[in-house]
């Protein structure tokens, strides 16, 4: 199997892992394959933040390493930003390999971990023989970086929507709920701004209704709505729908509760909207274990190349609803269809123009293109 197969490979089981919320693991499960390498004896990841390098994951001769934070520096990792890409740094070609924060130290690798065009952080490897890491080992380290970087960014977008997740959830819970106060007749007696903003109706416009009159006709209708039992009861809670001022029929859960005085306080709260909500994120939790299949589908075909591409067409198509799904391979001047699943099935072999084609104009600008009339 190819370098850039098996680099597509691993990116691909690092995004699962980093949207499982495995990151810890994958970080150091890269650093434990660094270890692997001949001659090395230390490995290091750690983030860089501004003007601060902080060690992620540490072991081997590394490991007192493990969680400092410090000016990036004072670090070798200077060196990797100063000159771009992976570095080699070897003691019997410059004074370097003498700033290694642990001791010992003959060659040392470094290489950057980046994405969105910025160093987010540095991958690290250490050996006490000034003539470790040929250059097999060199391209690993570097592939180890790049999916090292796949890995952080998925945890940060990951980490962002958790970020806005809970600040809904926090506006949501701490947001006052629409309130009725009726007598025990069922004329209301108060209301607050919440109800006015949810029924379109003033406080004072409410004050001169009785409560059925906010009911729909399909709830008046309704003999399983109890309605009338709130006093039985003394508590009351219940789905129903209600009609707002301009006829707008409304799905709320309500609750009721009479107090000492015999007056009755509702609170409302729409719940047509949280459940839109439960049903995007149902359908968010879907399609994260369906990417989480199509990664269990991967693994168990032993990484061969025609069937992983298979089976990733054809997970595409299903995740997106897509009617097909095709992968392309450009051939000289051409990109030829070698994979397609769903109505792109009868193209196999398809050659296009790199010039004159969609494909073309995406390798050409080296970017997402969506195209609503084909």
């Amino acid at each position: 199997m190819s370098g850039r197969s098996l680099a597509e490979i691993v990116e691909r089981q690092l995004e699962v892992a980093s949207l499982s919320g495995e990151v810890d693991a994958v970080m150091q499960g890269i650093v434990d394959r660094l270890l692997e390498l001949p001659g090395a004896d230390g490995a290091s990841l750690s983030t860089v933040d501004g003007e601060l390098a902080y060690f992620r994951v540490a072991s081997g001769a590394d490991a007192p390493l493990l969680h400092q934070t410090m000016p990036i520096d004072e670090t070798l990792g200077v060196e990797c930003l100063r000159r771009g890409g992976v570095t080699v740094l070897r003691a019997t070609e410059g004074p370097e390999v003498q700033r290694c924060l642990t001791p010992g130290a003959g060659a040392i690798v470094l290489a950057p971990i980046d994405y969105d065009g910025v160093t987010r952080g540095i991958l690290g490897l250490r050996s006490p023989d000034p003539n470790a890491f040929d250059r097999a080992s060199v391209e690993t380290i570097s592939l180890l970086a790049t999916s090292a970087a796949v890995a952080m960014r998925n945890a940060e977008v990951v980490e962002g929507l958790a970020r806005s997740e809970r600040h809904y959830r926090e506006l949501h819970t701490q947001s006052a709920d629409a309130t009725l106060v009726s007598d025990a007749d069922g004329r209301l007696l108060d209301a607050n701004a919440a109800a006015e903003a949810l029924f379109w109706y003033t406080v004072d416009e409410l004050r001169e209704f009785h409560m059925l009159d906010l009911f729909s006709d399909q709830a008046l209708a309704d003999q399983r709505s109890g309605i009338g039992d709130v006093h039985s009861r003394r508590e009351l809670r219940a789905d129903q729908v209600f009609r707002r001022k301009d006829g707008t029929e409304l799905q709320l859960e309500y609750s009721s509760r009479v107090l000492d005085d015999g007056r009755v306080h509702t609170t409302f709260r729409d719940v047509s909207q949280r459940r839109r909500n439960e049903e995007r994120l149902r359908s968010s939790l879907e399609q994260l274990r369906a990417i989480v299949e199509t990664q269990q589908e991967i693994s168990a075909l032993q990484l061969d190349p025609d069937a992983v591409t298979a089976a990733i067409v054809e997970r595409t198509q299903r995740l997106t609803r897509a009617d097909g799904a095709v992968v392309q391979w450009l051939d000289g001047d051409e990109f030829v269809y070698s994979h397609a699943s769903g109505i792109a099935s009868l193209h196999v072999g398809l050659r296009l123009g790199v010039p004159t084609s969609l494909s073309g104009h995406a390798a050409t600008l080296r970017e997402t293109l969506h195209c609503p009339d084909v």
